[in-house]
């Protein structure tokens, strides 16, 4: 297993997309945070924004990267199952079990790997030029930052599943981008109804991307006071939950599949 998790991470790092993903991330979160900066400094004289707000409100609302991300994931996964890779390793004597959790935990790794480093460079950036600011709950705050990774982990998790299942990327592709760009919109029109009724708010939480939604946009729109620490904690199980039926699903479906 080992063997086959350091081929994968071999594999996938060889790939010139991750350099370009990486270069990405980068350019786009420094060049939204410099934009931000700039445009909170002519317009009220001072950063209105601390940067301790603006790192998490750049990489959760601005994810474009992540959306390169999750394209250039679907493009490497798809190589597998065109190039003959899984047979191969079939043939070498790896399960199928072996061969999907190798599979997802090398993915899993690297995407993280490109996030960090590219959140790193942010906050180094954000915080030279305009310091970090005052953090009146730390608890709160390092919450609210582990609940986008987690919800970070469910989009690399659901591409993978998409992937897997498919064994394509067109129709992935296209689940992915109603998903990540079409439902938050939607979520966003009707987020208004979380002040009005607690149990839409409730309702609507069965969506991973209204925690997106909520949590990036939130501040901004008028809804952090509704957001605590008990529905942080909410979103992060609902989320580990749809992480796990999604790896359960697609180990079971990648066990019965035949790869020629």
């Amino acid at each position: 297993m080992k063997n086959l998790i350091r081929y994968d991470l071999r594999r996938i790092l060889k790939d010139k997309l991750v350099i370009i993903v990486t270069i990405c991330m980068v350019a786009l979160e420094i060049g939204v945070s410099g934009i931000f900066i700039a445009a909170f400094r002519y317009s009220a004289g001072n950063a209105i924004m601390q940067s301790k707000d603006l790192i998490f409100f750049v990489y959760s609302s601005f994810n474009y990267g992540i959306t390169f991300m999750e394209i250039m994931l679907l493009i490497i996964l798809s190589k597998e199952y065109t190039q003959g890779t899984i047979r191969n390793k079939i043939v070498a004597g790896y399960s199928k079990s072996e061969i999907y959790f190798s599979n997802l935990l090398t993915t899993v790794i690297c995407c993280f790997s490109i996030f960090l480093f590219a959140f790193i460079i942010n906050f180094v950036f954000c915080v030279s030029l305009n310091g970090f600011g005052e953090v009146n709950n730390i608890g709160t705050y390092l919450l609210k930052h582990f609940s986008q990774m987690i919800y970070i982990l469910f989009l690399i998790v659901l591409v993978h599943f998409l992937s897997s299942t498919f064994k394509s990327i067109g129709a992935p592709l296209g689940i992915m981008i109603g998903l990540c760009i079409g439902l938050p919109n939607i979520l966003l029109m009707l987020s208004p109804l979380s002040q009005i009724n607690e149990t839409a708010y409730y309702i609507l939480m069965i969506f991973p991307q209204h925690h997106n939604v909520m949590s990036s946009l939130g501040p901004i729109m008028g809804f952090a006071s509704f957001i605590e620490t008990q529905q942080y904690l909410y979103y992060i199980l609902i989320e580990l939950g749809y992480i796990a039926l999604m790896i359960f699903g697609g180990v079971t479906k990648y066990r019965k599949s035949d790869f020629k």
